[in-house]
């Protein structure tokens, strides 16, 4: 899914952006999905947008993002919309990098309020939380995800590891007695749920 990149953390991106670099094309790694989340967050930091917080209280107008960069990312979300003067307009841009990098699920919902029909933007929580529960029950401990995110969002938060290893049964017992694990034989562990 293109959708759980979105929730990766910044290492991991960096990472796999540099990677793909060395070992793609410049041209093929312009339209990775690592390399349009990285130019999302590059969008969010400039404007100071909170990771897919639509409500867009604080925008911050006082740093502008430069040409290069602007027509770097019309030209990799495909957008003919390079005006960036405008809170409507940064707004409006922000819901379609987001919708680009998606593909066709609706994250997010629009509709037309007041007599000025102004067009106010939601996130779909319920697939978003639907989508977030099979990528745990893939990777239950959320390895490479940002947890703060996935937490503000869905409210889904990732298991606790086990330790590694325990020497003496004594610290067997005392792992029981948190009340987080089940100790097998062979010093297996099972979270508790």
């Amino acid at each position: 899914f293109n959708f759980q990149k979105l929730f990766k953390t910044e290492e991991f991106i960096t990472n796999k952006v540099n990677q793909n670099s060395l070992n793609c094309p410049s041209v093929k790694n312009l339209f990775n999905t690592c390399t349009k989340v990285n130019l999302l967050r590059l969008f969010e930091k400039v404007y100071n947008i909170d990771r897919l917080d639509l409500n867009l209280t604080n925008i911050s107008m006082t740093n502008n993002l430069t040409n290069d960069e602007i027509n770097l990312i019309t030209k990799v979300y495909r957008s003919t919309k390079s005006d960036l003067s405008t809170i409507e307009n940064i707004i409006k841009a922000y819901v379609n990098m987001i919708t680009h990098i998606c593909g066709d699920l609706p994250i997010i919902i629009s509709s037309q309020k007041g007599k000025k029909k102004i067009r106010v933007y939601e996130i779909n929580k319920e697939l978003i939380i639907d989508l977030l529960t099979l990528t745990k029950l893939k990777n239950p401990y959320l390895k490479t995800y940002n947890k703060e995110v996935i937490k503000k969002l869905s409210g889904i938060e990732a298991e606790i590891r086990p330790p590694k290893q325990l020497e003496t049964p004594e610290d067997y017992a005392a792992i029981e007695s948190e009340g987080l694990y089940n100790t097998y034989l062979f010093g297996k562990f099972g979270n508790k749920i």
